[in-house]
């Protein structure tokens, strides 16, 4: 008994892959008749449902029989209208829509209901057309066996094309399901009110000190918060904030110099060393496998007396800017000096192409200058149209936009491709947003390339806003009742999660939009 019901459970699993009707579908029984009625068979459609008193004249020979039936299934009677699942197993006409059906009829209805949702996909009808009609045998008449010449069969090229032909209907198949999960996980972000909730607050420094950076692992959960003299890492899941690590950075071999004081900070080397920049001439590596802290006064015969401003960090190289306008390329592993080039006067903003050859730098000039780090050359200049002043840069992940904030407000919004082909040494911009009145303090797209947010030092009540991309509408619902005032965010991997520095605190508010964090 064990064994038959195991040989039924396959065969029905089959038969719902080949989209083959599993075994016989029975009739309702009558009263008075005790076995089983005549067998319905015959393709039907996937979008039209069978009725459940199909002629059974239609039934095929060649079709398996059902290695197991359950007599209990004639006694059996369902009540559609008990629960909700089952009221969907009712048919569209009211007259044939009993409260009570029998057990044999239930089951048809159910297995119908699952080829409905779940329908053979085109390409497995395709090869099992394809299969019966090589089994099917041609029935001629007596008189044309003469005329008719025997059909020869198929060819090994034939066979091949053939097998081909299924071949990409599965590959194709396979791409539309693929890029379906692709788009399920980039869906498009509405354009009037944004999902988000505020999930707190974390107390990242201690005592009086102010954030000035916060940098997102690039494999998510940790966050870098630095200000002042101390750095501390932290555990972020948008969930738990769970302190993961703290390392406070303090010149303690004399004590009348002032501790070193922590201006940027960025993790490089895929995530497993962070880098610390300082006014001083010396520049400051933590190895976070080790545990280990390292300083390195390889520039300390080229800077000079002049002070370390910025750092942009890439793949291969490690970019520090210096006061003067001098830019200086480090190794990342051998912390060495690679190379360095000047610009005309200290870039105010700065950033990279997507693909970490170009850098695009602009300052007091209203000039945004492209630098070729290959060679290390300014290939282009651009106008920033009606900037005297640009403050803040920043290209979208996708190679679609780049944005230009200026010190009077303006946010100009630019096609990238187009700056790369050189044409216009003033392009016209495709946006111009005008609603931020304060110099623009900092631009930033966030890794889905669908929110372009600003931030100014200078406003009166929230200093960072949302517009949404491409349609470049400010969203009216965020921040909501919370006030940011700072100029220092970051965005998870995955665009989920939103982290605002406030003080000596992180304010993290989960986008819902974005499945993953």
């Amino acid at each position: 008994f064990g064994d038959q019901r195991n040989k039924l459970s396959l065969q029905m699993d089959s038969a719902l892959q080949d989209n083959i009707p599993f075994g016989r579908e029975f009739e309702p029984l009558s009263s008075s008749s005790s076995t089983p009625k005549s067998i319905r068979s015959g393709k039907r459609s996937r979008h039209e449902p069978q009725s459940d008193n199909e002629d059974s004249s239609s039934s095929h020979d060649d079709e398996p029989k059902p290695a197991w039936i359950d007599e209990s299934d004639e006694k059996l009677l369902v009540n559609l209208n008990h629960l909700n699942s089952t009221k969907k197993l009712k048919l569209d006409n009211p007259s044939s829509n009993p409260a009570e059906i029998q057990g044999d009829l239930y089951s048809t209805r159910l297995r119908r209901q699952y080829q409905t949702i779940n329908p053979v996909p085109a390409w497995v009808e395709k090869a099992n057309a394809q299969a019966k009609s090589k089994k099917k045998p041609t029935i001629k008449d007596d008189d044309d066996d003469e005329e008719e010449e025997e059909e020869e069969p198929e060819s090994e090229s034939e066979k091949i094309a053939q097998k081909k032909d299924i071949a990409d209907d599965i590959k194709e198949q396979n791409l539309i399901t693929t890029s379906k999960l692709l788009l399920g996980h980039r869906r498009s972000l509405p354009e009037e009110n944004l999902r988000f909730g505020h999930k707190g607050f974390i107390k990242a420094l201690e005592g009086k000190r102010k954030l000035t950076g916060l940098a997102y692992h690039p494999d998510g959960e940790l966050i870098l918060a630095v200000g002042g003299n101390a750095i501390r890492i932290i555990h972020v899941d948008g969930w738990n904030q769970n302190n993961h690590r703290t390392v406070f950075k303090q010149n303690n071999e004399d004590q009348k110099k002032k501790p070193l004081l922590i201006k940027k900070a960025a993790f490089f080397n895929g995530g497993k060393e962070v880098i610390l920049i300082s006014p001083a001439r010396v520049f400051q590596t933590i190895n976070l496998d080790a545990g280990t802290t390292s300083e390195h006064h390889s520039l300390e015969r080229e800077v000079g007396l002049n002070e370390l401003m910025d750092v942009a960090v890439s793949p291969e190289v490690l970019i520090i800017f210096v006061k003067g306008g001098k830019l200086m390329g480090i190794h990342p592993t051998s912390k060495q000096l690679l190379w360095e080039m000047r610009t005309n006067s200290d870039p105010s903003t700065f950033c990279f192409s997507p693909d970490y050859k170009f850098l695009f730098t602009a300052g007091k000039e209203g000039i945004i200058q492209q630098w070729d780090l290959s060679t290390r050359r300014c290939v282009q200049r651009v106008t920033d149209e009606g900037s005297l002043h640009t403050t803040a840069l920043a290209i979208s992940g996708d190679g679609k936009w780049l944005a230009s904030g200026n010190k009077s407000g303006i946010i100009n919004v630019y096609s990238y491709p187009q700056i790369l082909e050189r044409h216009e040494k003033s392009p016209e911009p495709v946006k111009r947003i005008e609603n931020m009145v304060t110099k623009i303090s900092r631009l930033s797209f966030d890794p889905s390339s669908q929110i372009l947010v600003m931030s100014s030092t200078k406003a009166l009540k929230n200093w960072v806003r949302f517009a949404h991309v491409p349609s470049w509408k400010l969203y009216g619902n965020f921040p909501g009742p919370h006030r940011l005032k700072t100029a220092t965010f970051e965005f998870s991997p995955h665009s989920g999660l939103f982290l605002c520095a406030s003080g000596n605190t992180v304010q993290l508010f989960r986008l819902q939009h974005f499945r993953k964090i």
